[in-house]
Order: C-alpha cells, then sequence, then structure tokens
C-alpha cells in the first residue's frame, strides 16, 4: 500500500521520501512553476472549497494553457486517514487525495493513483471504466506516481496562497460538503475531451479565415472616376462675334427755350 502523503512532500517527491523514480525532479518543478506564472498572468485559476465533517475538498478550474478556452475539473481532498490534526491550525499534515479530468492525468496518472488508493472516492465513477481498469503500459509502464500539470498547479497554487489552508480561513468560506452538488459539478472525463475537440475547432476555422486573408486579399474597390465636364464630341471652331459700339453719336433734341 503506497503511503499516503501530506502537500509538501507531494510537491517535493510524489513517489515518496527517499525515491529515485524520478529523475531531474528540481528541473521538472522548475519547469511547471515557470508555466504556472506564465498561467496566472493570461488565464484565472477558479476555486470552490468545501468540508465534510473533518475533510476538506478543493475545487478548482485549472485553465488550459494553450489558446484554447476551456478548463480542467481538478479536486484535493485534505483528510486526516488514521492519524488525528483536528488540533492543528493548518491543513499542512493533512494527507491528500486527487482527481483530475485532463487527459495527461487521465490516460496516464489515473490508473495507478488508483492502485495506491490516492484517487477520490466519490469522483471514480467521473471516469469511464476503461480508464481505472485498463493498465497504462504505453503511457505510463512502470505505474510510476510522478508530477502532472493540472494536479501540480493545483497544489502549488495552494502553496502560494497559503492563507487557503488556515482552518480560521477556511471556516468562513468552506461551504457544506454534498456529494450529489459536487458530483453535478465535475465533468467526466469524455465531456472535456467534447470540449477539447469543440475548441479545437473552433481555432482551426479561426486560423484558417485568417490565412485566407492573408493569401487572398479582399480586392480594393475601384474608385469612381469623375466625369469630365467637356463633352467627348470635339467642339466646332465658332467664333464669337461680339457686337461693336456704334460710333455713331446720337444727337440729342434741344432744349426749348421758353418764350
Amino acid at each position: 500500500m503506497f503511503v499516503l502523503q501530506n502537500l509538501k512532500d507531494f510537491i517535493d517527491n510524489p513517489m515518496g521520501k527517499g525515491s529515485n523514480a524520478i529523475p531531474n525532479r528540481q528541473l521538472i518543478k522548475n519547469d511547471l512553476n515557470r508555466r504556472y506564472e506564465e498561467l496566472i498572468k493570461r488565464k484565472k485559476i477558479e476555486l470552490k472549497i468545501y468540508k465534510n465533517h473533518d475533510d476538506y475538498y478543493f475545487h478548482f478550474l485549472i485553465p488550459s494553457e494553450s489558446e484554447r478556452n476551456n478548463t480542467y475539473d481538478v479536486v484535493l481532498q485534505f483528510t486526516m486517514d488514521k492519524d488525528d490534526f483536528k488540533n492543528d491550525s493548518y491543513l499542512d499534515r493533512y494527507y491528500i487525495k486527487f482527481f483530475s479530468n485532463c487527459p495527461s492525468f487521465v490516460y496516464t496518472y489515473a490508473f495507478v493513483f488508483n492502485l495506491y488508493d490516492m484517487l477520490i472516492d466519490d469522483l471514480k465513477q467521473k471516469y469511464d471504466d476503461r480508464v481505472l481498469n485498463e493498465d497504462p503500459s504505453t503511457r505510463n509502464p512502470g505505474e510510476i506516481i510522478s508530477y502532472e500539470k493540472s494536479i501540480y498547479f493545483a497544489c502549488y497554487h495552494l502553496l502560494r496562497n497559503r492563507n487557503y489552508l488556515s482552518k480560521s480561513v477556511l471556516q468562513s468560506i468552506a461551504k457544506p460538503y454534498s456529494k450529489k452538488q459536487i458530483l453535478s459539478e465535475i465533468r467526466t472525463d469524455e465531456m472535456v475531451q467534447a470540449e477539447i475537440k469543440k475548441e479545437n475547432n473552433i481555432l482551426k476555422e479561426k486560423k484558417e479565415k485568417e490565412k485566407q486573408k492573408k493569401t487572398n486579399p479582399a480586392p480594393n474597390k475601384p474608385e469612381l472616376k469623375k466625369q469630365s465636364t467637356r463633352s467627348t464630341t470635339p467642339e466646332p471652331n465658332i467664333r464669337v462675334i461680339t457686337a461693336r459700339k456704334s460710333s455713331i453719336k446720337k444727337i440729342k433734341p434741344k432744349k426749348k427755350i421758353g418764350k
């Protein structure tokens, strides 16, 4: 049985303390940290928190890193398992279980997380039966618990915003947990795949239109030529004769002399 880890230990080494199964862990973490920073500059990570007795459920909407506008559901369950952390002020020592419908998790790690009892029980039904029953012999033949971007971004987001790990803060913002409600909010892996396909089609159409504009620019509208006021028919050489003033002086009548 795989030993459950707390948040910090999982980020340090998903395979557990002392394991060398993941080479170049620090390089992988540095790359994921950089990608996280780039992501939050462009898009927003949304979060809802629920409390179920002593357990806490963090439901993230992690946006795609690509140009697409789709998101992934990632859920982290903080649980005490057999140990009692009721008097802790923070969730630092709580063990965590996971769920993600991001394809990079579904087809590479979901089977292995389930194998080691690291999947959230209430959300297993959101996967197709083949996901949890067929060994990912091609994508993860060694059945390794490793870093996956959607899970990592959710964990790293909490480490960057530690106020969410404070029980006093959670007391005011966490909503009562309802299995029915969270199941209605979480999408199946098939639904996410359909959304990705739809977004890809939208991007494809957009790029094709942009390409057509570049290769086939709209023809310039022909300018209307101003009609000449001159007639196209040559005018005859007509000599305009103006009347001359008469040189004959008009004789004015003599004034009558009064008698």
